[in-house]
């Protein structure tokens, strides 16, 4: 009986003792300085346990030098370090009692006349500010052995990692993460946090930097400071997959860094619908650590059809000088992708036509694509900058070539009883090879950077060059059967060698400030003059040889289709820019600035065009006038709110071009004619735009935007469509006034830190109506003026909740709507579709994971239903002491359902597409992460 009274006091006293230490508390106080008895701001106080010396929490002092450290635990022994440069720093051992508060009152700092004299005290500051950076030293926070930089991140007071990626510091957003003051690989900012390791860590950096030289307005920026003997070292990961069917994967990524050079190579292999063109994004997503319900490098079940892909390249960042800072830059980009994807697509399109009073027309397309592309994608940078000049050149050059086969059947049905009018059938074996070449120089020269008045002096200057060549082999037979008119059948084989050259030069010019030069200098007035000249050369060549269809060996050229062109146009706007600045604001407090700009531009462009077609020489030239006008005001109250407003008058043109003007019309395209309007006008558009945003800076961010657009379209170019008994239609652009339009947005967005959890969730909305005017002639009707009444609306709403570093839980919703009714008695052509996603990631341990993604689709389309769902399943396990080994299982598409379903529609015309997509596989994997950095 004694035993047992004792052993239940004991599990009594244990669990006391345990929840006591659960309990938190407090510990507040003052530092001042011993001599003067002055406040001391921004002093580092920490907490430590005194058993084994572990920090246990953190602060600064405020303003007045006062602090507060919550989450303590209470009846355990601490002590307590205050530090500050200059000062010896001072250690109060103590222990929270029952009540949870405790008042440390004064602690008093003596000033360090002799360094050397200083009374060492253990214990690493964790963070102090070093003039208006406030830093935080990694080797404070003991860690797991694999930790890596966001880890470090989440535990630094005031910062929030939040669960989409998005790093705040104190509610307000970090536009740059640095590595050791530069971008790393790239800039993204998840490259860096989540492959770092949180030992190669000395500091991490947060500061506000300047945007603008005319106010106060600033960004916050993070930067990682490597210890020097981790300045270099390499990350990556290799990975290979089998499916139970015949899916498969390899990707290899390997990163490779110093002080001055940044290297990565990728390469990459997979038939199941997983492709990129972003060298980023492929590095992104090889991830050391991978949190987070990211899953844009991954089977991509919307994409039609089945690719297997290929790729492979490099990617190159090096500076030519130790120090980058943003005065001084002097460093290199270089990329290059090579990706060979080949395709096999089939698809069925739906093509409905509203001719309003309940008339339709339905039009059945089927297609059998094999479509081989290979690509070469080569870009690079260099930027210099040194006092008041900046020079950047940026240049990308592109090849390909395709190899395309395309077997289609068209037919088309008319009215309530859906009769049939046609059929065609089109074989065609298609061959293209491209070069696109760009390159662009930028000089900027700012006379006096740091001045508050701009004085004359600052001009901009830039230099691009496009270059495209474009070479297209294509031989196709094709038969057509018109059911209404026997006469109207086709029957035919051709071969049609095309190409397109064109160069396009781009001058670009800016000057100013002239108001400081005509009248008296003025620091919110500023006047500037700018041009832009576009001058552009293009050459085509279009050859069609019809083909004897019994031997296939005896071509004749088709003379009436066949031409060469030449093309000229050129194109300047010169204008004239005056901007007058507001601005006030109160140190720490408030600043509030308003801009009103006024911009005169005239438009001169002319259009040459020279062919061996004789209704094809001829000239246009058009001059126009564009006035705009500006006003944007914004409200910026400290570390509490940011408001924007920003509305704008804006006017801009379309001009016609040679295939509107003159094209050379073939028939044989039996259900698009398009003819040309010599008469066609430029077309004006007059625009006014309304933004306001709000922001609020706090733990918890919140913010919202509403807008929107109207505008109205002067001789809009649209089109007269003429529809015949077979179903045909021939297009006519031509000029139709009272083409208006309205536009309406709005989102919010919220996010809320919770003491392990935070929570995060987004809409977005906009809604338009249109009044588009358009002529319509079927069969031998007379013409009338239609208006293509259309309304669409988009909903979207994204939630996500992080669980501490296991557990995340994204939840989405979206909405789209078309409506589209043709005069007042037709019925509208309605399409809708729904789609709800959910996404989990759970780490049971820092080895065992379980991602999961489950997306349910609905859409509506003229009375048809398509419902379906996509369930897909990961569970990976990593091994060896460095947690870089992984075994990872996957079922995608469970239910094998997927169905790749999509609406497209303009005016009238709303088509519903329907083809093959990737289905069901369960996958094994493995991947190794190699990572060192510096010496072990």
């Amino acid at each position: 009986m004694e035993k047992y009274l004792l052993s239940v006091l004991i599990i009594f006293l244990s669990f006391n003792t345990i929840k006591a230490q659960e309990m938190k508390g407090k510990v507040t106080g003052v530092v001042m300085e011993a001599e003067f008895n002055r406040v001391i701001p921004t002093v580092t106080l920490s907490v430590y346990n005194s058993k084994d010396s572990s920090i246990v929490n953190y602060t600064l002092t405020d303003g007045d030098g006062i602090f507060r450290i919550s989450n303590l635990p209470i009846a355990q022994e601490l002590y307590i370090i205050a530090s500050f440069v200059g000062y010896g720093k001072q250690k109060i051992d103590f222990k929270i009692g029952e009540n949870g508060s405790l008042d440390l009152g004064k602690i008093n700092l003596t000033k360090v006349t002799n360094v050397l004299e200083e009374v060492t005290i253990s214990g690493i500051p964790p963070v102090k500010m070093n003039g208006d950076t406030l830093e935080f030293n990694a080797d404070a926070f003991k860690m797991d052995p694999n930790a890596v930089a966001e880890d470090l991140l989440k535990k630094l007071p005031g910062v929030v990692v939040w669960g989409d990626g998005t790093i705040t510091v104190n509610g307000k957003e970090i536009s740059n993460l640095f590595v050791n003051g530069k971008p790393f690989f790239g800039g993204d900012t998840k490259i860096a946090t989540q492959n770092i390791e949180k030992t190669a860590i000395k500091k991490i950096q947060v500061y506000q930097k300047e945007t603008n030289r005319t106010s106060n307005d600033s960004i916050s920026e993070i930067n990682i400071q490597l210890k020097e003997q981790k300045n270099f070292g390499y990350f990556g990961k290799i990975m290979t997959g089998r499916s139970t069917g015949d899916s498969y994967e390899s990707d290899l990524n390997i990163n490779v860094f110093n002080k001055k050079t940044q290297i990565s190579a990728l390469f990459g292999k997979n038939n199941y619908n997983k492709e990129s063109d972003d060298i980023i994004q492929m590095i992104r997503n090889s991830t050391y650590k991978g949190s987070g319900l990211n899953r844009e490098y991954d089977t991509n079940f919307d994409k039609p059809g089945r690719t297997e892909s290929l790729r492979g390249g490099f990617l190159l960042n090096h500076d030519f000088q130790d120090n980058v800072n943003e005065k001084e830059k002097n460093g290199v980009n270089l990329n290059y992708l090579y990706n060979n994807a080949v395709k096999d697509l089939q698809q069925q399109n739906n093509i409905v036509t509203n001719f309003g009073e309940g008339t339709i027309q339905e039009r059945v397309n089927q297609q059998i694509q094999h479509e081989n592309r290979k690509i070469n994608t080569i870009s690079g940078k260099y930027d210099y900058l040194k006092g008041s000049f900046q020079l950047n050149v940026n240049g990308n050059l592109k090849t390909g070539v395709i190899d395309r086969i395309t077997t289609t059947t068209d037919s088309v049905r008319f009215g309530n009883n859906k009769k049939l009018l046609s059929s065609r059938f089109v074989n065609d074996v298609a061959s293209e090879k491209s070069t696109e070449g760009e390159m662009e120089v930028f000089l900027e020269h700012i006379k006096h950077k740091d001045a508050n008045i701009r004085t004359p002096g600052d001009w901009t200057l830039s230099y691009k060059i496009i270059k495209v060549d474009n070479n297209m082999d294509t031989k196709a037979s094709s038969y057509f059967i018109a059911n209404t008119d026997s006469i109207e059948n086709l029957n035919l084989m051709r071969r049609i060698p095309y190409s397109s050259n064109w160069t396009n030069h781009r001058f670009f010019g800016r000057w100013g400030n002239f108001w400081n030069t005509l009248a008296t200098p003025s620091y919110d007035k500023f006047l500037f003059v700018s041009h832009e000249l576009n001058f552009m050369n293009k050459t085509l060549q279009n050859e069609v040889f019809d083909i004897e269809q019994i031997s296939e060996d005896t071509e004749q050229k088709n003379n009436f289709l066949s031409y060469n062109r030449k093309e000229k146009l050129l194109n300047w706007a010169p204008a004239l820019t005056f901007e007058k600045t507001y601005f006030k604001h109160l140190s720490d407090r408030f600043q509030k600035s308003a801009k009103m700009a006024i911009t005169a531009k005239y438009i001169f462009y002319t259009l040459n065009n020279q062919s061996d077609r004789d209704f094809q020489d001829f000239t246009r030239s058009f001059k126009r006038f564009n006035p705009m006008l500006s006003f944007s005001y914004r409200n910026i109250q400290y570390n509490e709110f940011e408001n924007n407003i920003n509305f704008a008058y804006l006017t801009s043109n379309d001009f016609p071009t040679t295939d509107h003007l003159f094209p050379v019309v073939d028939t044989t395209n039996v259900y698009s004619i398009v003819y040309g309007n010599p008469t066609l006008k430029p077309s004006d558009k007059h625009e006014l735009t309304f933004d306001f945003k709000h922001k609020r800076i706090s733990k918890n961010p919140l913010s919202y935007n509403l807008g929107f657009n109207i505008g109205s379209i002067i001789n809009h170019i649209s089109y007269k469509m003429i529809y015949d008994s077979s179903g045909r239609t021939i297009i006519m652009p031509t000029n139709v006034n009272n083409n208006n339009y309205f536009t309406a947005k709005a989102s919010f967005t919220r996010a809320i830190k919770f003491k392990k959890d935070n929570l995060q969730f987004k809409i977005n909305s906009n809604w338009t109506l249109s009044e588009i005017p358009y002529y319509v002639v079927y069969a031998i009707s007379e013409e009338n003026l239609e208006k293509s009444l259309n309304t669409s609306a988009v909903i979207e709403f994204q939630s996500l909740f992080r669980r501490a570093d296991y557990f995340d839980l994204g939840v989405n919703y979206s909405y789209k709507n078309y409506r589209s009714k043709q005069g007042t008695k037709s019925n509208a052509i309605i399409s809708q579709r729904h789609k709800i996603e959910g996404n989990t990631s759970i780490n049971f341990t820092r080895k065992l994971s379980l991602i999961s993604n489950f997306a349910y689709y609905s859409n509506k389309f003229y009375g048809t239903d398509q419902n379906y769902s996509i369930c897909n399943l990961k569970i990976s396990y990593r091994f060896l002491k460095q947690n870089n080994l992984e075994v990872m299982l996957s079922g995608n598409d469970i239910f094998d359902q997927n169905r790749h379903f999509i609406v497209k529609n303009m005016n009238n015309v709303i088509s519903q597409n329907l083809t093959n997509a990737m289905g069901r596989y369960y996958m094994i994997s493995l991947a190794y992460y190699p990572r060192k950095f510096g010496k072990k």
